[in-house]
């Protein structure tokens, strides 16, 4: 496992005690029933994202689909899969992101709502993101991980720092008004 992977490994765990400390203090308030479930939740996939890390279920899941494309002897016209799969991910990830915009503008003045919002949209961002990278089409993998600037990992960086950051906010914002 190299280096890079137990870093992510790290922020991961970082981004799970945020989540859990704004749980903490969700399961607490009454006015916002929906965002210790949200927390909840967040805590539970950055959980799933660090032990799928640490068993390698990226490089192992996109190796076990080579083979089966193999078996069934499609390996020459995978891309036709990859492409319509990564059509696919890329158009729920512009419905979900205009799902986002909607919803910023429903969410009330509340601070915490808006944290809710942002980290919810975060974590779906790196859902998706990770959907992609499964998918291991050439063009895509050029994008993310070519050219010297690894998008990917500057993508999964700032979902993660919003995801954990809102956390935080979330959690501290709830406990001290002043600040």
């Amino acid at each position: 496992m190299s280096v890079l992977a137990f870093v992510a490994i790290a922020v991961y765990v970082a981004v799970i005690f945020a989540c859990i400390a704004a749980f903490r203090v969700a399961k607490r308030q009454t006015d916002r029933p929906g965002d210790a479930l949200h927390w909840k939740a967040g805590a539970a996939v950055f959980f799933f994202l660090a032990v799928f890390r640490l068993v390698d279920g990226e490089n192992r899941i996109r190796a076990a689909a080579r083979e089966m494309v193999r078996a069934a002897g499609e390996y020459e016209t995978r891309a036709v899969f990859q492409t319509s799969m990564a059509i696919a991910i890329l158009i729920a990830g512009l419905v979900v992101a205009l799902l986002f915009l909607r919803s910023c503008y429903k969410v009330r003045a509340s601070s915490r709502g808006q944290l809710v919002v942002m980290s919810r949209f975060a974590i779906v961002g790196l859902v998706a993101l990770l959907g992609l990278r499964l998918i291991s089409l050439h063009r895509v993998d050029v994008l993310l991980f070519g050219n010297g600037l690894h998008l990917n990992w500057l993508l999964e960086g700032a979902f993660c720092l919003i995801a954990g950051g809102c956390g935080a906010l979330y959690a501290k914002r709830k406990r001290f008004f002043l600040w």
